[in-house]
């Protein structure tokens, strides 16, 4: 891993925590594919 961004890890721990990426999604106010942008952006880093 080169790098990690603090925002990509936020959206994937609110998503586990929520259970869904709806709700994570509304709880942050972003759109589920924004949300879903973000946790593929935190993949490819990994």
């Amino acid at each position: 891993m080169d790098w990690l961004n603090y925002h990509h890890l936020y959206y994937f721990w609110i998503t586990a925590r929520e259970g869904s990426m709806t709700r994570a999604a509304a709880k942050m106010h972003v759109t589920p594919a924004t949300l879903s942008v973000q946790i593929r952006e935190l993949e490819k880093s990994a």
